[in-house]
């Protein structure tokens, strides 16, 4: 029995130890000389078996063959210094390229102070001719800068709303209208108070269907020009030839409704009713019903920018 248990014992297998690939893959490629024998015999070729690629890399290469060099990886070749004596020309990357293809912005500050230099002189010489025209010409030229620095105009004010959905201008404009409508009415109440003629009554014009039908029409026009009278000067200001094309047609119109004024006066415009807001509702009341109705307006304004905004993402 313990002959027995001693030959079970050494029959088990010992476990072995992994071999490389490097090695089996030798292993594989050799063949034993008893399997060339009956290849030989049965006429059979036996196909070598194609080495893996760490096979091939362990094993020697024969001698007169080369050995083609591996292609180095691009971290190596990122890595590899410069040669002694060489230079590396640093890459050029697309936004230098294209900082050093825009040009350099003119200086325009002595421009500027030409300018200004010009209408201060030219000031001084109305001012030779007439007080008046002289603070007309810088009441003008500020008007001007404050029209172009905020980019105000009254068609954006009716027209953004509905192609832009903003109301930026809009409410800048009624802003505008309840600080005029506050000093107006200042002006006004005083002359009253003083039993002066109240100033401007000249424009408190019937209001009747020849209104509506002239409001649309010029806004029509307004949007095919694409300014009103204050927008137009203000962007031929800044060179919009198609401007200068508007303003000289808006010149010509202008000219022709002053010669037909007293014609559509008499047929048309006073066919309506005048109102002036302090007969109806006094001095304090008027104001009040002025203002509530911007405010109103400046409302719907803010609350269709903000549905639109809604709408659009």
């Amino acid at each position: 029995m313990s002959d027995e248990k001693n030959n079970q014992e050494n029959a088990t297998p010992e476990r072995r130890k992994p071999r490389r690939p490097s090695q089996m893959a030798q292993e594989e490629t050799k063949t034993s000389p008893a399997a060339e024998a009956t290849a030989e015999n049965t006429g059979e070729r036996r196909k070598p078996r194609r080495p893996s690629r760490e096979g091939q890399s362990s094993e020697p290469k024969g001698e007169g063959e080369e050995r083609k060099p591996r292609r180095p990886s691009r971290a190596a070749a990122t890595a590899d210094a410069p040669a002694e004596g060489e230079e590396r020309k640093p890459r050029r990357s697309s936004s230098s390229s294209r900082a050093g293809s825009r040009k350099k912005k003119k200086d325009q500050m002595p421009i500027g102070l030409a300018v200004l230099a010009g209408i201060l002189l030219f000031a001084l010489y109305l001012n030779t001719k007439s007080g008046e025209l002289a603070m007309y010409w810088i009441v003008g030229i500020c008007f001007g800068f404050i029209l172009r620095r905020a980019s105000f105009c009254f068609t954006a004010s009716m027209r953004d709303p509905y192609l832009t959905g903003s109301t930026t201008i809009t409410r800048a404009v009624l802003i505008a209208f309840a600080v005029t409508s506050i000093g107006f009415t200042a002006i006004k109440y005083g002359y009253f108070r003083m039993g002066l003629p109240i100033p401007g009554m000249s424009y408190v014009v019937p209001v009747s269907v020849a209104t509506a039908v002239g409001a649309f029409i010029f806004g029509i026009g307004m949007v095919i020009a694409g300014g009103c009278a204050s927008g137009t000067l203000m962007r031929v200001g800044e060179g919009f030839h198609m401007q200068v094309l508007s303003l000289f047609f808006f010149i010509v119109g202008s000219l022709w409704g002053a010669h037909d004024m007293g014609f559509w006066k008499r047929n048309f415009m006073l066919a309506g009713k005048k109102v002036f807001l302090p007969d109806v509702f006094g001095w304090f009341g008027g104001i009040v019903v002025n203002l509530l109705i911007i405010a109103v307006l400046y409302v719907a304004a803010e609350k269709w920018e903000n549905r639109k905004g809604a709408a659009g993402h």
